[in-house]
């Protein structure tokens, strides 16, 4: 994301290479998924390859989705400037998560699921970022929730 900033709080954004950004007193990147939903919502979004498939979302995809997880969000009671915990894997459902945390104000901490033999050292990683940020709400995949409650402090919200 590019653009001139002209230090007032507007900056007009370029991204992707596209001209016509959006000017706004603040702008974000929900911001401008939501502006390339209007001007151009069947563009691809995201791609997401898993098995050599392609996952596609589109604009305007994107942008209904993050905005259902931005409701989501602040229907669990997170205010602007609360802490979310993404425990997602590098897929889809992270960008629409993020997008979302964006949307509702959050402020996303990633901790991406992990792979293979790095599982042991995820437990500790997860506990030691879920201490440093306190984070309001943990969002994660449902079979994730039974092993996630073990790791995080008692009360924190899923």
């Amino acid at each position: 994301m590019t653009g001139p900033y002209d230090g007032t709080g507007t900056a007009t954004v370029m991204w992707g290479g596209s001209s016509g950004g959006v000017t706004a007193a603040v702008c974000t990147v929900y911001d401008q998924v939501r502006h390339w939903a209007e001007h151009a919502g069947n563009r691809i979004a995201v791609s997401v390859w898993r098995n050599g498939v392609a996952t596609n979302l589109s604009y305007a995809t994107l942008s209904d989705l993050a905005a259902l997880s931005a409701a989501a969000i602040r229907d669990r009671g997170v205010m602007p400037g609360d802490r979310v915990l993404l425990v997602l894997p590098n897929d889809e459902s992270f960008v629409v998560a993020l997008l979302g945390c964006v949307a509702a104000g959050g402020i996303a901490v990633p901790a991406p699921l992990p792979t293979g033999r790095r599982r042991g050292a995820f437990q500790a990683r997860l506990r030691g970022i879920a201490a440093d940020c306190s984070p309001s709400l943990v969002v994660t995949l449902a079979e994730w929730t039974t092993a996630l409650s073990a790791l995080l402090p008692p009360g924190t919200p899923r």
